[in-house]
């Protein structure tokens, strides 16, 4: 993914996995999380509701997160 600011809290641009069979992605951190500045891991696990026929499969990215600007006033 594309770099953030620090600040910016995970959404779904960032947390954006997809599979080619229905199922569920749980992502880690989940969305709404707001990262530390510095390279940040994302991880995805994917469970497939036909679990008979597919496995789940976990996938993960580093994320840059960068540090805000300074303000003075």
């Amino acid at each position: 993914p594309a770099a953030i600011t620090y600040g910016t809290s995970l959404d779904a641009t960032q947390l954006n996995a997809t599979a080619n069979v229905p199922g569920t992605f749980v992502y880690t951190p989940d969305a709404g999380a707001v990262l530390n500045a510095g390279m940040q891991p994302l991880s995805v696990t994917f469970a497939p509701d036909d679990a008979a026929h597919y496995n789940v499969a976990n996938a993960s990215v580093t994320l840059q997160v960068d540090q805000a600007p300074s303000v003075l006033t």
